[in-house]
Formats: structure tokens, sequence, C-alpha cells
């Protein structure tokens, strides 16, 4: 374990490997894989990558003294998530700079090995809740509760109201729920024994709540501009005909655009050793070499293995 100001980093190599996750990585990601499934890190990122989705981290990765450093509840989260178990944060542990000693690996090894109680005969299995996030899919703003199971909670609607209750649910992310929509939707969170209840107050509006499974998530769309109960626009009147404009040949010869995507920090998607940016760029380099053969003027958004904000 390491510290970075405030926060203290675990190296998240060192945790796939004690947990049984076999490893690759160059200079700018690290990919470990178990079952079939695919965990991410990126140097300088903030998220990591689950297979096709997006797992936030609370900041930047770290590459220093030949591991990768990660906030460690963030890296206990994605961890949790990736091999479909629970575990905890259990305190840190000191790690000699060389990050070669044994007793480092086995001081590490005890908390994040640590398996959740089984439940008593009789009682309901825990639901693990993940987080929560936002985004706009279209008109309206969408709050995701990412879920261990598809354990759907129990929903209350009031007017300007809607709370998801929980049976026996362990929190993992709702410490203090994000929410970058504070002007229209207030956000509270309430634990009491073994429930938990998530509330939203909205402005007047229209509300669409349904479960989603692979992997298991319920989402809540706030339609607050009630688009969908508006009256239809009358049909506009048709516009005249215009003729169509005299086209100009161009002077000079076309210019054609190639973009390369991914590059620099950024690889793309990862599989057998082959990296998408490495790909996209080879592509692009050979269609401009075919075209300038053809008479036409070819740019590049990248010619070399370069991040580009």
């Amino acid at each position: 374990m390491r510290e970075r100001g405030k926060e203290t980093l675990a190296p998240v190599d060192i945790m796939g490997e004690l947990l049984g996750c076999s490893a690759t990585s160059d200079e700018d990601s690290l990919v470990l894989e178990s079952g079939g499934s695919h965990l991410e890190f990126v140097k300088n990122a903030s998220a990591a990558r689950l297979n096709s989705q997006i797992v936030p981290l609370s900041s930047v990765v770290l590459v220093e003294g030949g591991h990768w450093w990660v906030e460690a509840r963030s890296a206990v989260k994605a961890f949790s998530r990736f091999l479909g178990r629970e575990y905890r944060w259990a305190g840190v542990v000191e790690m000699p700079s060389d990050g070669k000693s044994k007793s480092a690996v086995e001081s590490t090894q005890a908390p994040l090995k640590e398996k959740p109680q089984a439940p008593l005969s009789g009682a309901p299995p825990k639901l693990t809740l993940y987080g929560l996030r936002w985004g706009k899919p279209g008109e309206q703003i969408r709050a995701v509760v990412d879920l261990s199971s598809p354990l759907w909670p129990q929903v209350r609607e009031s007017k300007g109201k809607i709370e998801l209750v929980f049976g026996d649910a362990d929190l993992q992310g709702f410490d203090n729920p994000e929410n970058p929509y504070t002007s229209s939707i207030k956000v509270s969170f309430v634990k009491s024994g073994n429930r938990a209840a998530l509330s939203f107050i909205y402005e007047d509006g229209v509300v669409k709540h349904f479960p989603l499974l692979d992997p298991p998530r319920y989402v809540v769309d706030f339609y607050l501009n009630e688009a969908d109960k508006a009256e239809p626009l009358p049909p506009a009147a048709p516009r005249p005909v215009q003729p169509a404009p005299v086209r100009v040949a161009p002077q000079g010869r076309p210019v054609v655009v190639l973009d390369a995507g991914h590059g620099g920090k950024d690889p793309g998607a990862t599989a057998n050793g082959l990296r998408e940016k490495d790909i996209n760029l080879s592509v692009a380099k050979r269609v401009a070499s075919i075209l300038k053969n053809k008479g036409f003027e070819v740019r590049l958004t990248r010619s070399d293995d370069r991040y580009l904000k």
C-alpha cells in the first residue's frame, strides 16, 4: 500500500494475481482476465473498463515502481463487480518500496479474499448496491442503480417523488450519491435496519422506471419537460420549390481527412495482444497511401501514437 495525499492506493496488479486473474500489460494499460471477463486499467485514467462497461474510479490510475496503483476503495469495488463476489476494504498494510516482499503479499491477501458470511437459513440473500450513475440518452434524465443481483426494489410513487426501497441491502457506492442534476432532481438515501430507501424528488413531469439485466440494474427516467404530453404541432405549410443551385466544380485536388481514432493513453479495445489504436493507425496510413496514389490530398488527424484531446 502507499499514500497519495489523503488517498490510500492499492496495487491492482498484485490484487489480480492474488485473486487468480491472468494479466497482460504495456506502458499504457493493464488488462486482467478471469472467467471470460476483462477488467482494464488505463494509465492516468479516472475510470476502468469492465468488458464493455465503464467503472468510475475516485482518482486517476498511477503507474509507478513497476505496479499499477488505484485508490483502494475504488479498486475493491471494481474487483467485486469483475469477479461477482463481495470484497471489503480492511485497512492499510505497509508494502516495501520494492513491492516484492512475501509478507506484503500475504497481508494484502487476507482482506481481498474475505468472503461475505452466508445468510442464515430462511433469510433473504443480501443485495449489494454498487452505485448511482446518471445520463441523458435523449430528452429524459436517466438515473441508474447498479446491483449485484436481480433483486428489484419496491417502488413507491407520489406527486413529485419516487422512492426505491431495497430489502437486506449492502452499500458500496452510496456514502454520498453523486447527482449532477441538483437543480431539477433532489436525491436522498436512508438505511434503516435491513432496508435501504433511495428517494428522488423532482419537478412536475413524467417518470418511467424499469429493471434491466446483464448486468442487473434499475433505471428511472425523468421526462421533466413533459414532451410526451405536448399537443402535436400543425403540419407546416409546404415550402415553395426552389430551383436547384448550379454546382461549381471545386478547384484543385479533393481533400480527404482520415481519423485514426484512439491513441496514446487511450488504447481502445484490446484482445489477444492487439490494441484498437494500433490497428486503426495502420489502416489509416494504408488508406492514405492508396488515396494519394489516386491524386487525392490526404490529411491524418494523427500520424503517430498520441492521445488527442
